[in-house]
């Protein structure tokens, strides 16, 4: 028996519900303190608001520091300026709008997060309609998607990172899959053009996840039509949608007298300059341990349960050779997800460009999630409990985001062991595995339908219990929860220099804090200059650096282990400057 659909009022005081809930989580963190490229963007938007162009500070290397410690005072100047063009600029652009309009700030910036987040939302839903648009439950399959991406802390911290990936890039992204999805079974060159049109919209935003529509799409056509009519359509599109974008970036560049080719350098830069290197084993291991960052942030249950959908339709397409509208949202996220794991990975431990990916799991997993739901029976009583009992098993394991990183972090930092890492890891391991059975135990499994696996209804409330678990964990953390995640001690930090040290004074420390306390004399430091003995000793002994801080939220453990242990660095520290340990942070301020 199928279920009536859901009425449009009741669709929409679901996403109402949904989205205040989402943003209640979210609103704790408005102002905390921006952090690593947090700070450059910011930057670039204020000066975009205020003189017109999108500029921002740029790093100095060791050399730079190095005359930094000859000359006779601080000496930031149009040297360590440049042009914010890694990406097109559009959110650059939408950010000083909101900086023109409300001022500059974390809070302010984060703002436009916040709005993007409201309109993943909706883009979501509306993906989920486009998908499952032959069926009689695809309302229903649309609330459940939202919900299940609107409680996922992955989806909740990713809108506070100021960045492209995780605000404007994933609700733009998402209407053009909808847009994609409902042109397959369309005919004509408009649609075709309309989609070129989006493509080039897209590539405003950045230049590379946008493209990965265009395979998938390939794909998809091969499969329903012919390699040919695949081959006519995606190149129509990729023609119309590069010269759309190159004739007006052209057009825009060239009136504000910006360089044109500065995005498409980062592009060649990040691709063949930060992708895999060392042996294989290297590289498979930072890559599973870049996955299993992207697992504890998206929920494991939430990966396992797309697998399960996967792993279905391939059967089915085995056995049918019918590929359906959803399987262009399967292969989008195949290739974003394992793309991104091999260049780019995770950002100070948040995976930032896979945050896209996180809206395709919902919508695919709902699907399968309903048809088990509906099989196993209204249990509405058992299930709460199930689910509830999940949450509070997640809870007590305590955080694993922070066990598997800043926990490691700090014991290899110190020379310590990590015995009760390890074993705090495990426990939290197990607890993942159990919790899952435990919710079946209590929930009553599920009967295996054609549409749904036994272990879909477990999985699905398991997924539901972590995301609320994670958010209440976070919102109750007294450390950091996105870049830096479990860093303590920032605000103090700032608190410290700010009374230590004038506007005017040289700092030495993470762009973070240089920018937090309103410095504007001192350059960034570049990561090389982290390691460089004689330009940190050079300008902590000859320079008035009057403070020098460092810590783990951004400083790798190499460039720790430097500065503890280089005798050039600590014998200048020593010398001339006192010692505060503060959280994370390390911060050698000048005797008077």
């Amino acid at each position: 028996m199928i279920e009536p659909s859901l009425t449009r009022r009741a669709v929409g005081l679901g996403l109402v519900l949904v989205a205040a809930a989402s943003l209640g989580f979210a609103s704790r963190f408005l102002h905390d303190p921006l952090m690593a490229d947090e700070v450059y963007l910011v930057i670039a938007a204020d000066h975009l608001a205020r003189e017109g162009r999108p500029m921002t500070r740029t790093k100095a290397d060791a050399a730079r520091f190095a005359a930094i410690a000859r000359a006779s005072g601080p000496s930031a100047d149009a040297r360590d300026t440049g042009y914010a063009l890694w990406h097109p600029p559009l959110y650059i652009h939408l950010v000083a709008v909101v900086f023109g309009l409300a001022g500059t700030g974390a809070a302010q910036a984060r703002l436009v997060g916040l709005v993007c987040l409201l309109a993943t939302i909706l883009a979501t839903y509306i993906l989920s309609q486009a998908v499952f648009r032959d069926r009689a439950d695809r309302r229903a399959i649309g609330l459940l998607a939202v919900f299940l991406f609107a409680v996922n802390p992955l989806a909740i911290q990713g809108a506070l990172v100021v960045d492209i990936d995780n605000t404007l890039l994933t609700p733009a992204l998402l209407l053009a899959l909808a847009a994609t999805v409902r042109s397959l079974d369309t005919t004509g060159a408009t649609r075709d053009l309309a989609l070129g049109a989006l493509v080039a919209a897209l590539l405003w935003i950045k230049l590379t996840t946008p493209l990965v529509i265009l395979p998938a799409l390939a794909v998809v056509l091969a499969a329903r039509r012919s390699i040919r009519v695949a081959l006519a359509r995606t190149g129509v599109i990729a023609v119309v949608g590069v010269a759309g974008f190159l004739v007006t970036w052209i057009a825009y560049t060239g009136t504000l007298g910006l360089p044109a080719a500065a995005p498409f350098e980062h592009l060649g830069a990040s691709l063949f300059g930060v992708g895999p290197h060392g042996a294989l084993p290297a590289v498979a291991l930072d890559t599973g341990l870049a996955l299993a960052r992207l697992a504890l942030w998206a929920s494991p249950f939430l990966l396992l349960l797309w697998g399960l959908a996967l792993a279905q339709r391939a059967s089915e397409l085995a056995s049918t050779r019918a590929p359906r509208s959803e399987d262009l949202l399967h292969l989008t996220a195949v290739t974003i997800l394992v793309a991104y794991l091999v260049v780019g990975r995770t950002t100070f431990s948040f995976p930032r460009y896979h945050y896209p990916v996180l809206p395709l799991l919902a919508v695919l997993g709902a699907a399968p999630v309903l048809a088990a739901w509906r099989a196993a029976g209204p249990r509405y009583g058992r299930w709460l409990l199930a689910t509830l009992v999940g949450a509070a098993l997640v809870w007590l394991a305590g955080d694993p985001l922070v066990s598997t990183y800043a926990a490691v972090r700090e014991r290899l930092v110190a020379g310590l062991a990590l015995g009760d890492v390890i074993r705090r890891v495990a426990l939290q391991a197990a607890v993942l595995v159990v919790t899952p059975l435990a919710i079946a135990s209590l929930g009553g499994g599920g009967p295996r339908t054609s549409r749904a696996p036994a272990a879909v209804l477990p999985l699905a409330v398991a997924t539901l219990s972590y995301s609320l678990a994670l958010d209440a964990i976070q919102t109750r953390a007294d450390y950091l929860v996105r870049y830096g995640y479990g860093g303590v001690g920032t605000r103090e930090v700032l608190a410290l220099l700010g009374r230590e040290v004038r506007p005017e004074s040289l700092v030495l420390a993470p762009a973070e804090l240089v920018y937090g306390i309103g410095n504007r004399a001192s350059p960034f430091p570049d990561n090389g200059v982290w390691t460089s003995g004689p330009a940190l000793a050079g300008a902590l002994s000859a320079a008035p650096v009057r403070a020098f801080a460092y810590g783990l939220p951004t400083n790798t453990i190499e460039q720790l282990l430097f500065l503890e242990h280089d005798p050039r660095v600590v014998a200048a520290l020593r010398e001339s400057f006192r010692r505060w340990t503060i959280g994370s942070y390390t911060v050698w301020v000048r005797r008077p």
